[in-house]
């Protein structure tokens, strides 16, 4: 070590010249291989598995969803802690993950157990799974004004798009909204009327609001793929659905029997900008993009 400096001291040049290639190199790194960014994000030790329950209570959530999952992975090794909650219209699972596990790891052992179990509910759909992570917003934008919560949401949309198409945004999340929601009420004296029931009119919608393929034609031009496009999506859909078809040929759609409302999920979410409606964008960096750019 005493050789190398005593060498450098007799050696000026070389010495400058080591200087300013470490400067460079640094300044290199800064500019072009460094990401700024505001907070760096980074994956906690906890995986979330949401399973949504259309309809249900908590009572009913508990015995039939978790109470499965809990039975189905208590037992996997890597599992620090497990904590469930029951919600109306869904389940969340939380597992936290010892130390030295990989979530991914124990995330593929959890997926596997859960969707081996065949017993829940027909109204549950498809666990949704994730490992949990940290990550900050590099900017946000507000949307305001004094309209219409429809209006509101649609010009919401618009600005998010208008800013994924940008380049180098990438990841673009919409806050305060309320998610679209159609609710569809039928009276107890309307199903004694018709002769149905409340299940029968769940079927008919679950039967009819849905895209199915159909398998393939084999022409002498080629292939033609057969596929139904059914899937419903505003109310005017929903109405035309039918429920009871009968014997004279004459149908009873949804529309007949229903009050529909074609609006917002009823969850008490609201934000203001200098006291009107808005509604906010989260920018966030994604990857290797800057910041500074963003």
């Amino acid at each position: 070590m005493n050789g190398i400096i005593e060498w450098f001291a007799r050696n000026g040049v070389a010495a400058n010249l080591l200087m300013v290639t470490i400067m460079a190199l640094g300044i290199h790194a800064v500019v072009y291989r460094i990401p700024l960014e505001v907070f760096p994000s980074f994956e906690l030790d906890v995986i979330t598995i949401n399973i949504p329950f259309r309809g249900a209570t908590p009572e009913d959530v508990e015995e039939g969803v978790l109470q499965r999952v809990e039975e189905a992975v208590f037992d996997l090794e890597g599992i620090k802690e497990l904590r469930s909650e029951a919600r109306e219209g869904s389940a969340r699972i939380n597992i936290e993950v010892e130390k030295g596990v990989k979530p991914r790891t124990l995330l593929d052992d959890v997926k596997n157990r859960v969707d081996a179990i065949s017993t829940f509910p027909a109204e549950t759909e498809r666990p949704i799974y994730s490992v949990a992570t940290h990550s900050r917003n590099v900017i946000s934008v507000v949307v305001s004004g004094e309209i219409s919560e429809r209006e509101l949401r649609h010009y919401g949309d618009r600005v998010r798009d208008d800013l994924i198409a940008l380049p180098g945004i990438t990841q673009v999340t919409l806050e305060a909204a309320r998610p679209y929601e159609i609710a569809i009420e039928v009276s107890e004296t309307t199903l004694q009327q018709y002769g149905i029931t409340f299940d029968d009119v769940a079927t008919a919608i679950r039967r009819s609001s849905l895209d199915l393929s159909a398998g393939s034609i084999r022409t002498r031009g080629g292939e033609i793929l057969l596929r139904t496009k059914a899937q419903a999506y505003v109310r005017d859909d929903f109405a035309s659905i039918v429920v009871l078809p009968r014997k004279d040929g004459t149908r009873l759609t949804l529309g007949e029997i229903a009050a529909m409302r074609d609006d917002f999920e009823e969850s008490p979410i609201q934000a203001h900008f200098n006291g009107r409606t808005a509604l906010v964008l989260e920018v966030y960096r994604v990857g290797d993009q800057n910041a500074i750019d963003v």
